[in-house]
């Protein structure tokens, strides 16, 4: 009987250590990533093909319903040939029911926490290699990949 009584025990401080603490340890619904030619979050659409000409830099939005606290969310640009082409790394933090204020790269798109990646395109070795091509995107929340997605770069204008 002890042992139940400690298992018990156990259990209760466990509870209360995590509700103090903010909640459970964060598990994320899948993230959705969006792409736009703007750092507005409103301009989420369905696009995903962009003309090199045309583009300046490609914002890309990740969302994180459900997920609170702090994490690491990695972005890997991978080129079309299967290559690496930028890894890009943010450190983040999401509050609770609380506007995320004091980090520029961290907003919401329909309420959802959204966390901003930029790929620079005009200027660099994208636009100067003519890049084009259907691109591969990596995302890592934590060390874990939880999202592939693809966009496409056009060398002329989109459609």
């Amino acid at each position: 009987m002890k042992r139940f009584q400690t298992s018990w025990a156990s259990l209760l401080l466990l509870t209360l250590t995590v509700l103090l603490m903010g909640g459970l340890p964060a598990q994320a619904q899948d993230p959705e990533v969006f792409y736009c030619s703007i750092k507005k979050p409103r301009c989420r659409t369905e696009a995903d093909t962009f003309a090199l000409q045309d583009l300046r830099d490609l914002y890309v939005f990740v969302t994180w319903p459900g997920l609170r606290g702090k994490h690491v969310q990695v972005v890997e640009f991978i080129l079309p040939n299967g290559h690496l082409y930028e890894r890009k790394e943010t450190a983040f933090k999401l509050r609770r029911k609380k506007r995320q204020k004091g980090q520029p790269f961290v907003t919401e798109s329909r309420g959802v926490p959204t966390v901003i990646t930029v790929l620079p395109v005009a200027g660099t070795f994208i636009t100067q290699h003519g890049l084009s091509g259907t691109w591969t995107v990596r995302v890592f929340l934590d060390g874990e990949l939880v999202q592939l997605s693809q966009f496409t770069l056009t060398p002329d204008s989109a459609p």
